[in-house]
């Protein structure tokens, strides 16, 4: 699983009940405030007969959240999901490195 630094896109890599990774990588809108909201965006796939092994996203990207994805031949897929992130505004928490932080704790 894996958060962008803006806390608006998240991508998570689904396991069977033997602990094997689906074929699929889910991408889920989210948002913090006014509540706290996950929401369905989509799915990526990757080359035929692979499974994702990791999933990253860039740390400086301007247009929105790239998303990295390693699979289990080897091979590497850059998505860019572009987007105007939303101003964190008067905003106590924040995204580092993909980790949800508050600053009030």
């Amino acid at each position: 699983m894996a958060w962008d630094p803006f806390g608006e896109r998240l991508a998570v890599i689904f396991k069977d009940e033997e602990k094997q990774a689906q074929e699929l990588v889910a991408v889920f809108k989210t948002r913090l405030k006014p509540t706290f909201e996950v929401m369905p965006s989509g799915f990526v796939r990757g080359p035929p007969n692979t499974v994702p092994e990791l999933v990253t996203f860039q740390q400086d990207f301007k247009k929105g959240a790239l998303l990295t994805v390693c699979w289990s031949d080897g091979s590497i897929s850059f998505i860019p999901l572009l987007f105007s992130p939303s101003p964190l505004i008067d905003s106590p928490c924040q995204f580092e490195n993909g980790t949800f932080a508050n600053s009030l704790s």
